[in-house]
């Protein structure tokens, strides 16, 4: 019975792996060939396809409720007094100021519209730390 429980259970793992290693693959593969969300619907709805949109992720400031539809994140590193920012996941150089305010500003216009730009502390938010 033991040795039954251990071959489903064994299955199971082995499909949850390889269902996250294909979507790894095919999300690579999209990104090299960079192919976007909204090509994708595009070519969905020229197929007749009814793809839902999902909801936006919503965060809260100071009370305000604000929905997002990207999320990146950002390390901000300070040489001299100059601020460097880069996307920290694929270490991209975003934009360098002297100013933090201007590097907000500068870091807000790279990104479409309901795009959440995060700075975690550990990554350099405390040079951001009073800026609105």
């Amino acid at each position: 019975m033991e040795l039954f429980i251990g071959i489903i259970v064994g299955a199971a793992g082995g499909f949850f792996v390889a269902q996250y290693m294909y979507l790894a693959a095919l999300q690579q593969l999209l990104q090299r060939l960079d192919i976007k969300e909204a090509d994708l619907r595009r070519v969905a709805e020229e197929m007749g396809l009814d793809i839902a949109k999902p909801e936006p992720d919503t965060v809260e400031v100071d009370g305000e409720v604000y929905e997002y539809d990207v999320y990146v994140e950002v390390r901000v590193e300070k040489l001299g007094d100059t601020l460097y920012a880069y996307n920290d996941e694929t270490n991209e150089f975003l934009a360098q100021e002297r100013d933090p305010a201007l590097l907000v500003e500068r870091l807000s216009q790279l990104f479409p519209t309901r795009t959440r730009v995060n700075v975690d502390p550990a990554n350099g938010g405390n040079f951001l730390k009073n800026v609105a």
